[in-house]
Parts: structure tokens; sequence; C-alpha cells
């Protein structure tokens, strides 16, 4: 499990929350990050080994989706944080011919490499 410290609620449901505690874990084991098409572009930023590409593919997706990110009167960084719950494997849904299969097989790749490189000097 992961380190950290989480909320416990418990209630009647979701809008009637009547006892909360924060449980704070310390694990024994360190956890590795494994990227796959599933992993989020939120995630990927909030590596220190992936961020630095994370935010290049996140450039592309916005300028190649065919998404207009510019709705009403949305702060400069909406954007970043709506893709920022996408999955990498929308980079081939949205970009189209532009971000093929094979393209999200080498980016997965390199995100792979990267953190195994940061990994083994940590």
């Amino acid at each position: 499990m992961q380190s950290g410290q989480f909320e416990i609620r418990i209630g009647a449901s979701c809008q009637d929350i009547r006892l909360t505690d924060t449980l704070t874990v310390r694990s024994t084991q360190k956890l590795t990050f494994k990227v796959h098409t599933n992993s989020t572009f939120g995630e990927l930023r909030g590596h220190p080994a992936t961020k630095p590409y994370a935010d290049e593919l996140i450039e592309y997706f916005i300028e190649h989706s065919g998404i207009d990110f510019n709705l009403g009167d949305n702060d400069e960084n909406f954007a970043e944080t709506v893709i920022s719950f996408f999955p990498i494997k929308n980079m081939v849904l949205f970009c189209k011919e532009k971000f093929t299969e094979p393209e999200l097989e080498l980016a997965l790749s390199k995100l792979t490499e990267q953190v195994r490189i940061y990994e083994e000097r940590v």
C-alpha cells in the first residue's frame, strides 16, 4: 500500500457524512510506478520521471485533438485540468491519424524507460 494520509468518511450517503477521521499509513514497501494505456495524464504529470514528456504529450493533445477548450470564461489551465483525467490511450482516440497505436506504444515504452532510469537512481 502507498504511504500517505487518507481521510475516512462514514455516512448514510455521500451527501450525509456523519463521521470523518484521518488515517496515516507508512508503507514498508516501495511501490513501483507502472505506466500503462490507462495511466492518466495527471498520474504521468505527478511522477518526476514522466512529467516533462507528459507535458509534451498534453501540448500535442491540445493542438491535435480537435477539442475546443476555449469554452466560456475558463481559466488558462482549463484544458490541462480536463486532460489530466484522460488516460493516455485517448491520444489515439482524439488525435485520429495524428497519433497512432504504434506511436502510443512508443510513448508508453519511453515513459516506462524514464521510470526505470529514475527508480535506479533513487
